[in-house]
């Protein structure tokens, strides 16, 4: 049985574009040998991301794409249980990072992510 990965919205948006130099070989080599999903939260991110012009691709495209190309799958976490172990994640401001931490922590995955923040605070965050 394949382990399981989380991917932060960011690394979700570089595999769409193509941007792999970016990313560590050691993650790499999970993305490779891992069942991956990503958090629903991280559609709403791609949006806003495209609302403020970072991106000029949504959801739809980046996500349809990736499911197509790699398998990515949205983790099926109920929301309320998400919601709530997020609460208790106080190192982060960022909504969207709760929620994505929370929705690893809850799948008992590592989450794929370059943000420092969430690096020093969960353990199964890799880089």
């Amino acid at each position: 049985m394949a382990k399981s990965a989380h991917l932060d919205t960011h690394l979700v948006v570089w595999l769409y574009s193509g941007n792999i130099s970016l990313i560590s070989t050691k993650v790499m080599e999970i993305l490779e040998t891992s069942d991956l999903f990503y958090c629903p939260i991280v559609k709403l991110e791609i949006q806003y991301l495209k609302e403020i012009k970072r991106i000029t691709k949504g959801p739809e495209t980046i996500i349809s794409s990736l499911e197509r190309e790699i398998g990515i799958k949205e983790s099926n976490n109920p929301f309320t249980g998400l919601t709530d172990k997020s609460i208790s994640l106080g190192w982060t401001r960022d909504p969207f990072d709760r929620l994505i931490v929370a929705d690893a922590i809850v799948s008992k995955a590592v989450l794929l992510t370059k943000d420092d923040t969430i690096l020093r605070n969960y353990n199964k965050a890799v880089w």
